[in-house]
Parts: C-alpha cells; sequence; structure tokens
C-alpha cells in the first residue's frame, strides 16, 4: 500500500553552456550566476586549469566539480575541460570515473529515496570520430546505468562534436510522457554510439540547432528523468557571451521518486516451509500449563498467549525472503530484458541491418 504520507516533488533547475574559455572571465560570470536561478550549472570547454581556483567564478552557494584538461586526454595545452556545479542547497558529490584520457565528470545528487546521476562529457573535434574514445565513454555510460536503481534518474550531457547526425522531429514515447529525438541520417559509427546508449535505455531530448543547423550539444536522459523533465529550451539569459556553435540551454526536472520505496512490505512468514510438528509440540506444552485464571485479566492472558504463538511461529516458521528487482518486474519482463542483451550482443558482433532491425524492435517498441 503507497505511504499515505504526502511527498513533496522537487523541482531542479538546470543550465549547460560551451563557454570556450572562461579564464578571464571570472568577474563577468560570477556576477551572472549571482543574478540567475540555477540549482545544477554544466559548463563545456571551460579552459580552467589547477592554477585557477573555482572560487574565482562561484561563491559559498554551489558546490564546484571539474574535470580539468591533462596531458592524457589531449595534446593540446589548452581548451577542453567539464565542470558541473551543483547548489549548495542540494547533496551532492562525485563519483570517480578513473578515466584520464576522458574530459567526463559524474556528479551524484541524493534526493530522499532515490539519486539523479549527471554525467558532462566534451569530445574534442579531434576525438569524436575516434573509435576508441567513442567506445571508452559508451562503456562508462554503461557502467554508470548498470549501477542505477529502481526509480534512479541519470542524465548525460555534452558537446560531442557529432556534426553528421540528423535528428528527427519530435518522437512521444508509448504513454506519451515525455518526446525525444531519433537520428535520420548517421554513418555506421555513428550508428553504434547510438545503438549503445538505446541500449542502456537513453533517450536524446534536445533539439536546439547552432546557427550552422546542427545539434552539437546533445541531452540522454533515462526514462525516469525524460518523463520529469520540461522541454530544454535555449536560455534567454546565458551566463557568459554566446558561441554560434552552441547556444545556451536550459531545463527543469523533477526529483526522481523511487515509489517502490514506499510500499509497504512488510516481513512475511513461509508457511510452506515451516516445521508443523515442533510447532505442534510447543503447543501442546503451552496447553497444559495454560490457565485464565492464572491471570489478573482476560486481557493479560491473551497478552501472554500472543507472546507465545508470535515466539513459537519464529523458532518454527522460516521468513519469506522477497524476490529481487522491482515489485513490477515479472516473468514477462525477465524474458524481454534477457532477448534484448541477447540481441545487443548479436548487434555487437554481426553489424547487419537485420541484426539492427531485430534490436531496435526490442529496444524502442514506441519506434515501431
Amino acid at each position: 500500500m503507497l505511504a499515505t504520507a504526502a511527498m513533496k516533488s522537487q523541482r531542479i533547475s538546470f543550465y549547460y553552456q560551451n563557454v570556450r574559455n572562461m579564464r578571464s572571465k571570472d568577474r563577468e560570470f560570477s556576477l551572472s550566476v549571482l543574478e540567475a536561478d540555477h540549482d545544477v550549472i554544466i559548463l563545456n570547454e571551460t579552459w580552467l586549469d589547477s592554477s585557477l581556483s573555482s572560487a574565482l567564478f562561484f561563491d559559498k552557494s554551489f558546490c564546484v566539480y571539474r574535470c580539468d584538461r591533462n596531458a592524457a586526454s589531449s595534446v593540446c595545452s589548452r581548451g577542453g575541460e567539464v565542470l558541473i556545479a551543483c547548489s549548495s542547497s542540494l547533496n551532492s558529490y562525485e563519483i570517480p570515473l578513473h578515466h584520464p584520457a576522458l574530459e567526463i565528470i559524474c556528479v551524484c545528487i541524493l534526493f530522499a529515496n532515490t539519486r539523479l546521476l549527471v554525467v558532462a562529457v566534451y569530445l574534442p573535434p579531434s576525438h569524436s570520430a575516434c573509435a576508441t574514445t567513442i567506445s571508452t565513454v559508451l562503456d562508462c555510460t554503461s557502467n554508470i546505468c548498470s549501477s542505477l536503481r529502481p526509480g534512479d534518474g541519470f542524465l548525460l550531457i555534452g558537446d560531442f562534436n557529432q556534426h553528421s547526425i540528423s535528428w528527427s522531429a519530435a518522437i512521444a514515447d508509448t504513454d506519451a510522457s515525455f518526446q525525444f529525438f531519433e537520428p535520420v541520417s548517421l554513418s555506421t559509427r555513428r550508428a553504434q554510439f547510438i545503438d549503445d546508449l538505446h541500449h542502456n535505455a537513453l533517450f536524446q531530448i534536445n533539439n536546439k540547432f547552432n546557427s550552422s543547423g546542427n545539434v552539437l550539444d546533445l541531452i540522454f536522459a533515462n526514462s525516469e528523468t525524460a518523463s520529469a523533465s520540461s522541454v530544454v529550451s535555449v536560455s534567454d539569459n546565458s551566463l557568459l557571451p554566446i558561441n554560434h556553435h552552441h547556444p545556451p540551454l536550459e531545463f527543469d526536472a523533477i526529483a526522481p521518486v523511487n515509489l517502490a520505496a514506499n510500499i509497504t512490505t512488510g516481513k512475511r512468514l513461509n508457511f510452506a516451509r515451516a516445521d508443523i510438528h515442533k510447532l505442534e509440540s510447543l503447543i501442546s506444552t503451552f496447553d497444559e500449563r495454560f490457565s485464565c485464571n492464572d491471570y489478573a485479566s482476560l486481557d493479560l492472558a491473551v497478552k501472554a498467549f500472543s507472546e507465545f504463538m508470535s515466539h513459537a511461529l519464529r523458532k518454527c516458521v522460516p521468513l519469506q525472503i522477497p524476490p529481487g528487482g522491482p515489485p513490477w518486474g515479472d516473468r514477462t519482463l525477465r524474458a524481454l530484458k534477457k532477448a534484448k542483451r541477447v540481441a545487443y550482443r548479436n548487434l555487437r558482433a554481426r553489424r547487419s541491418a537485420t541484426s539492427r532491425q531485430h534490436y531496435r524492435a526490442l529496444a524502442l517498441p514506441a519506434l515501431q
């Protein structure tokens, strides 16, 4: 039964921008942040390094997490870097990813009974077509998605520099609870990139084009986050001057709620595995010495009998172990997930049109 206490939803304001060098813009940026009202700020191409403190750009009202460029991630001494700043009112912390060759960072925001994981990534043009780099990003994303619990939210956002991908008009999911966008033109290598994200049940929710008619800044969300997010829009109040290749983006999301955590399950006894003979023996022993006349009132007699029965049941009847996974996970769902995994392995092995069609029929039935 659902808990009767009303659950207060928390709306979070997200802001994203490719700022392309904010090294000398600390005063301008810090003033813009004070005037804005964002809970989470995600920045790409900050060009920051260890010589510049985050305190130059953010005051104590934000917790700042950075991934600065190093020799492993790029041969260029300047450029790149990603940053996620979370309001101090949010309970957040960084999840180490241990991928020094990538400009990527992951922050976890904790709520009452669930989490929202936000991943920011930057793929420089020189790496955007590199199979090794893309594969590492996808492996990293898969590892994070596999750690999600029922009800957790997930966002993957950044500049992927995928110029060759064209995106469809809005597509509604099966329940029409959110809209997403599908690639309509892409190469074989880009198809692998998209297929792997689909395998992790992620939907691309941004279609704001730059001045060249491309969408370079992509936002992938799982269904929990996509269904709780507003439509992505171009911000009217950018924190720094706008780069015409990267319009600043903003959207709101309601904090994810794990409904399963609000279901009263309680411990249940498994009478099918009870030791009936031992239970009969205990009850017969108690029956021989029990008399209501030994108690001052009938209530005390009933209480003594109840305490005895509780003790006897604990000794003779094991607890029933609840099934793993969410309460809505049944045999049909497990079979579908297994079929999807098999289809995905076939797709990775063969990369044929038939295997892709079969996989997409299982991964995205809403598109069929």
